[in-house]
């Protein structure tokens, strides 16, 4: 009789399977550009998300061009590796900031 054992996971799928069990929170994403502000959308991230999973989050579900977004978090503009968790939001509530660059219209045209 031959024991079928399964293969042991992954280092990554193990990581992988800790982050989706990991806490997730609410954060407020409070948008602005150029020409407005006020604007303001709710996501679930997890503390350990870095800055350009965000940015690829925001893309993906937002359609926002990863080129045009600028975070400020806690009043600093963080490193794209860095995690939310390293930069102090780590609670539900915490409040962030996406500057969008937009380009600036020339109106002598």
């Amino acid at each position: 009789m031959a024991l079928n054992i399964p293969p042991a996971p992954s280092p990554q799928s193990v990581a992988h399977a800790d982050q989706e069990h990991e806490r997730t929170i609410r954060l407020t994403v409070f948008v602005e550009d150029r020409y407005s502000t006020g604007g303001r959308i709710g996501i679930h991230v997890v503390p350990t998300i870095t800055v350009a999973e965000l940015t690829q989050k925001i893309f993906r579900e937002y359609g926002l061009p990863r080129h045009v977004q600028r975070w400020i978090i806690r009043n600093r503009l963080p490193g794209e590796h860095e995690t939310l968790q390293q930069c102090g939001v780590n609670s539900p509530g915490c409040a962030v900031y996406l500057y969008v660059v937009t380009p600036q219209i020339n109106k002598n045209i």
